[in-house]
């Protein structure tokens, strides 16, 4: 509402100066009859006179960018009536604040946008930080043919030119100036040059691509080269040489010219194309010794031919058909790409097709002093594919992989590809974009062209959903304008920026991602065909528990839960007394019925139609707001974790209400059309209300209010709407199935007139008779260990009725996502100094939660302390193994491995590899795989130094302090890392001792954060293969089948290890340093680390001790093997014992199949008439039912007998 009062020399003030509005739609209502509005057209102003009551409409930018143009947000200013005042009142109409502001696909004509994208966010911090100017604000968002806008508006430093400075440099009594001379450990890296075999970059060939005979080969060589060296050389490729040949001519034409003939096409600043240098943004930055020249090529009307060298002549044309040329070359790789991982060919192709292409030509100086300056720092591309070409025969460029670099010697005219963080991203991490640097030659220039393909700039950049698998998102979305903002902005670092996205380290509530429900039927729509006299319900959602049990009616007087007077707690007369009565309600009960809170009838009465209303809508109508697989938010179901779990008979609307920047509004249903409205009354006045109660709540414990609310500072609220649809056979089935809330104080409304909600007390259910308009409110988790255990979060679970349906509304409010969740000071004080809970941060208090089916209490259970004393004087007795003197760990016989007997059989590598001995040897190594399952492996050719390395190594790590080896722990969602494995129950019986388990091959799968230091050889994990490898073919040839075949299973030779730490227990005799179990995997490789023993197999009934021989392998058959074999070899349990005195360290190296192989018999062992004892299955099933329960003897592989 604006007011511009007179001046009497209104031709010298502006009213509002000229500018367009920012917002999507503007009502403009004239208060009084005085009219000042002028808007601007064909340059000239128009005065706009307005009809009594009418209201002016006027476009805003953002509908100018969202139309792609095609309506208009016009200029327009207003000026001063020298004598009267005027009034106007303008309604500006913003869009959704979390969206990206970009043009809709629906007024994108030809495939041509006008406007780059822009944050909701941005788009206004840049109209409400600036002063009013026309429409120069949105004039810089118009692409105006020029498509990387965003990225012209970085640009770089100005820099001395490269080759002028090396001919002064390049003298015997001249220096390299210091800001070229790289960090000395950017040069001490190991680089490998001239190898070949499996470490050489892969050679994909277009020819054999496209031939049917051999393109299934080749695009599985294509994949792997995506996917574990980002890097390819690409041979027959199509280009024609004499394409090539011209552009090379003209490029070194070009960059042979003088500095000022060069300097026509300089860059300009705030720009990245021209003649010059990029990624300068600080004057104490180290540059690269090169020199550029970076051109857009496509779209064609996008290039700025003011960059263009017109000398020499033909350089124009030379480029436009090179870019021509390889437009189809890349447009070829994405089909492939696309269909190498089996998605549809045009996947890629519709993301890249058409869309932005720039290239880089990059002139390479000489330098005497070559090892101290670098070409190119290390980095990865942002785009999505780079195609690369050497244009003279100095070769430079090196990739880093496994922490080396390699040099890539390019063979003359092949075009080496290579995968960008786009692609990265886009594949969801299955092609990886790969760090690579340029480095320089002492005597001779270098000279290579890079072209860049971008993706559509207005989409966000984020995993496609057809390289999501198992739903697992790894890397965060961003917006393509952001995206390529990071990059231009900063200087070149190797993979940080690929790094920053990924999403393991994500922030607040995006942990929780990873352990959404599953999805399953609608119950709303289920209940139609389930609800006739022919039907049955779906057996997963029959609970028999539903209908057993006592339960007790609310109506008795006895049995009704308590009920709090809100105006009684506020009048000062009769605070006191209702306050001890809400005390005893959260202590004895959890629940109570709130009335008087203040909350208008208005508001309740308003939320429960539109409710009502979101659930009568058809099915199709809701499923517009369905929850994403990977989000706790929208339409559908939650805590669904397995196929196999009993389902509950409901469907849910879950929504973040506050705070209100967390509302992801795409999932906040727009119908009924005051829905939104109706929720944000709500939401305000029930957040009002609870932190009311907070305070009462703090009052009644005794401690200071400040420090409860500032758990919940900002007052963190979701709300979930609930819809139980009638079911003739009510008492087959749960509403929602018993459980406590995770939050603190959870305010739930009975939606309509039906009532189930019951609550167990006293070993029965008591049925809730909700008063009308009043709240029922219940204690959560969160706040029953905040108390310590006063109040108490009680099971509740809702009930259907077998002819109406019932809706509900419960708002849950939570702690900041900053919080600890765990006893307050003051109440452990007055406890003793006991906390009775474990205190655990909010973000890991939350996953926990909602990665569980519901299970009554077993949530909050699960965090109190069980009255541990501590391991100074007494076991925990989660750590005792048997009962009342039947200690498992002690009992049973055990039979030294000194007995000649009983000792495990030995087998010499040298003599299975001696010609002359092989037979013999190989029998004795069949054998005791068949009747042992275990044998030492003597001879085996790994270096003695390559294990007193990994020895040292390995025990040095253990003795760091535990702050130091907690740097790398594991994380929960994660095998790898720091700490234990196989925890699946919070009453399991624990193992004594604690583990490293990495990653080691493929070695494109280690996650270096884990590996300590980054030790940078990796010598024993290559050793370790090798024997593998060699003791697989013995293996098949005693088992007469074709080595090859079984070879092909473990291609890749997949291998883990685990290193496992078995401290000294006085008690050894009660505790087990490792459960007894069988191995998952195929061979295991079993290094004494030290030279105390304790390893022991189960041998006829009998626990055996082994004793290691000194630099002896213990190799064990796991149970793949065993089933490969078809049972021909056994996966034999095994144990680790304690030692009372000393420490154990032993380090275990697992050999696995493929991931994508499948485990079972053998084809070859079950032809024939052979039957196969063992089902087969998925490796990926297989490791999965591995590591989802707790080690338990043979039980994995057993359970998979026929």
């Amino acid at each position: 509402m604006t007011y511009y009062p007179p001046c009497w020399q209104a031709d010298k003030v502006m009213g509002i100066s000229p500018h367009t509005d920012v917002a999507g739609l503007i009502l403009l209502l004239q208060v009084n009859d005085v009219q000042v509005l002028q808007i601007k057209r064909d340059g000239k102003w128009f005065s706009v006179d307005a009809p009594n009551s009418a209201i002016i409409v006027n476009i805003g930018d953002t509908l100018e960018i969202l139309s792609n143009g095609k309506f208009r947000s016009v200029a327009h200013r207003t000026v001063i009536n020298p004598n009267k005042e005027r009034i106007s009142a303008s309604l500006f109409h913003c869009p959704c604040e979390d969206m990206v502001i970009s043009p809709l696909p629906e007024f994108v004509k030809d495939g041509k946008v006008k406007y780059r994208s822009i944050s909701f966010h941005d788009l206004m911090t840049q109209f409400f930080t600036q002063q009013l100017d026309g429409r120069n604000k949105l004039e810089i968002l118009k692409n105006l043919g020029i498509a990387m806008a965003g990225a012209r508006t970085v640009g770089s430093l100005p820099v001395p030119n490269v080759q002028e400075l090396a001919r002064t440099c390049n003298g015997p009594d001249e220096h390299i100036p210091e800001r070229y001379i790289i960090r000395t450990d950017d040069s001490s890296d190991e680089v490998i040059c001239n190898y070949q075999g499996d470490m050489a970059i892969p050679i994909i060939d277009l020819n054999k691509l496209l031939s049917p005979q051999s393109s299934d080969e080749e695009c599985v060589k294509l994949r792997s080269a995506c996917q574990y060296w980002g890097f390819f050389q690409l041979i027959n490729h199509g280009v024609p040489d004499e394409v090539i040949a011209n552009f090379k001519r003209d490029v070194v034409d070009f960059f042979s010219q003088p500095l000022d003939a060069k300097e026509e096409y300089k860059q300009l600043p705030n720009s990245i194309e021209g003649y010059g240098h990029a990624f300068v943004f600080s004057d104490d930055q180290k540059l690269d010794w090169a020199d550029q020249l970076y051109v857009q090529v496509h779209p064609r009307d996008s290039r700025d031919l003011r960059f263009w060298p017109t000398s020499p002549a033909s350089f124009r044309q030379s480029i436009d058909a090179y870019s021509s040329e390889t437009n189809s070359l890349a447009l070829c790789l994405f089909e492939f790409m696309a269909k190498a991982v089996g998605a549809k060919p045009e996947l890629l192709v519709g993301i890249f097709e058409d869309q932005l292409r720039g290239i880089r030509m990059a002139y390479y100086p000489p330098c005497r002093q070559a090892d101290k300056v670098m070409g190119i720092s290390p980095h990865t591309d942002v785009v999505g594919l780079t195609l690369l070409l050497q244009i003279n025969d100095v070769q430079g460029l090196q990739i880093k992989r496994d922490g080396k670099w390699f040099s890539v010697d390019a063979p003359n005219n092949a075009i080496i590809a290579n995968i960008g963080d786009t692609l990265e991203i886009l594949s969801n991490g299955k092609f990886r974009s790969v760090e690579h640097r340029a480095v320089i030659h002492p005597n001779k220039e270098r000279i290579s062209a890079s072209l860049f393909h971008y993706p559509c700039e207005n989409m966000m950049i984020s995993p496609l959903p057809e390289f999501v698998k198992d739903d697992k998102v790894k890397y965060k979305s961003i917006s393509y304008h952001d995206f390529m903002k990071q990059f231009f902005t900063q200087q070149l670092d190797g993979r940080n920026r690929g790094n920053h996205n990924k999403q393991c380290a994500s922030s607040n509530l995006e942990k929780i991602k990873i352990i959404m429900s599953l999805p399953v039927p609608n119950v709303q729509e289920l209940a139609w065909t389930c609800n006739r006299l022919d039907r049955q319900i779906p057996e997963r959602y029959v609970r028999p528990e539903a209908g057993t049990g006592e339960v007790v009616s609310g109506c008795d007087i006895n049995a009704a839960i308590p009920v709090i007077d809100l105006a009684r707690l506020l009048d000062p007369r009769s605070s006191q007394e209702e306050c001890a009565k809400l005390g005893s309600a959260c202590q004895h009960w959890g629940f109570f019925q709130l009335i008087n809170h203040g909350v208008p009838d208005e508001v309740i009465n308003n939320m429960r139609e539109d409710l009502i209303e979101f659930f009568r809508l058809p099915l199709e109508a809701k499923e517009a707001y369905a929850k994403p697989i990977d989000k706790l938010e929208g339409y559908g179901q939650h805590f669904v974790v397995s196929e196999k779990q009993k389902l509950d008979w409901g469907d849910l609307l879950y929504l973040r209400l506050r705070p209100t920047e967390s509302r992801d509004m795409s999932l906040w249903p727009a119908h009924p059309p005051s829905f939104r409205n109706s929720m944000e009354r709500y939401s305000s006045e029930t957040a009002k209300l609870a932190r009311c109660l907070f305070e009462f709540l703090a009052m009644d414990m005794g401690v200071d209010p400040e420090s409860l609310l500032e758990i919940f500072r900002g007052q963190p609220q979701t709300m979930r709407a609930n819809y139980y649809p009638p079911c003739r056979q009510a008492d087959k089935v749960l509403g929602l199935s018993p459980h406590c809330d995770a939050t603190s104080l959870t305010l739930l409304l009975q939606v309509n007139d039906v009532q189930g909600l019951q609550i167990r007390k006293d070993g029965k259910w008591l049925a809730v008779n909700a008063l009308d308009g009043a709240f029922i409110i219940n204690i959560g988790d969160m706040l029953e260990v905040l108390s310590n255990g006063r109040y108490r979060s009680i099971e509740h679970r809702a009930m259907v009725n077998p002819e109406k349906e019932r809706i509900s509304a419960a708002v849950f409010h939570q702690a900041c996502r900053k919080a600890t969740i765990g006893p307050l000071p003051e109440l452990v004080m007055n406890n003793g100094g006991k906390p009775l809970y474990k205190s655990m941060g909010y973000e890991d208090f939350m996953k926990r939660f909602f990665s569980a089916k519901l299970d009554g209490r077993a949530n909050v259970e699960g965090l109190r302390i069980q009255n541990s004393r501590g391991l100074a004087t007494d076991l925990t007795s989660r750590y005792l193994r048997g009962t009342s003197g039947q200690i498992e760990a002690g009992a049973g016989e055990v039979i030294s491995g000194c007995d000649i007997n009983a000792a495990i059989p030995i087998i010499d590598l040298a003599k299975l590899l001696d010609p002359q001995l092989s037979q013999d040897e190989c029998a004795k190594r069949g054998s005791a795989c068949q009747h042992w399952g275990f044998f030492q492996l003597i001879n085996h050719s790994v270096p003695d130094k390559v294990i007193n390395d990994m020895r040292e190594d390995l025990t040095e790590f253990f003795r760091l302090p535990l702050e130091t080896k907690q740097a790398y722990a594991k994380p929960t969602d994660k095998f790898e890392g720091y700490g234990q494995h196989f925890v699946v129950s919070e009453k399991q019986k624990l193992d004594w001792g604690d583990l490293l388990h990495l990653r080691l091959r493929p070695t494109e799968s280690r996650d270096m954060s884990f590996w300590p230091a980054h030790p940078q050889s990796s010598r024993y994990s290559s050793e370790t293969a090798t024997v593998a490898n060699c003791l697989l073919k013995f293996l098949a040839k005693d088992m007469g089948v074709d080595p090859e075949s079984l070879l092909d299973i473990f291609g890749g030779q997949p291998q883990t290890l685990r290193a496992n730490y078995y401290p000294p227990c006085r008690q050894a005799g009660k505790v087990l340093g490792l459960s007894p179990h069988c191995d998952s995997g195929g061979l295991t490789l079993l290094l004494q680390v030290n030279n105390v023993q304790g390893l022991q197999i189960r041998k006829d009934g009998n626990w055996l001790a082994v004793n290691a021989l000194d630099d002896a392998i213990i190799v064990n058959v796991g149970d793949t093997l065993e089933i490969l074999s078809n049972g021909r070899y056994k996966s034999i349990e095994h144990r680790a014992v304690v030692h009372p005195e000393k420490e154990r360290i032993s380090a275990a190296v697992f050999h696995h199949v493929s991931g994508n192989s499948t485990v079972g018999p053998l084809p070859e062992l079950v032809k024939d008439g052979g039957k196969p004892v063992y089902k087969s299955m998925a490796h990926e099933d297989f490791m999965k039912r591995f590591f989802s329960d707790k080690l338990d003897g043979r039980a994995n592989v057993d359970g998979l007998r026929i």
